[in-house]
């Protein structure tokens, strides 16, 4: 499956770029937030 591009060709490629970036967005949102949470509450 990997190295494969998906169907559609171009098109299909840049989708799944675009789902790739808008989740690792999300990844750095969601540890972003964690760590904002950490360093605001005092231990």
């Amino acid at each position: 499956m990997i190295g494969t591009l998906p169907k559609g060709g171009k098109r299909g490629a840049q989708y799944a770029q675009k789902k790739r970036v808008n989740y690792l967005m999300f990844v750095q949102t969601y540890f972003g937030t964690c760590a904002i949470i950490i360093l605001v509450t005092p231990p």
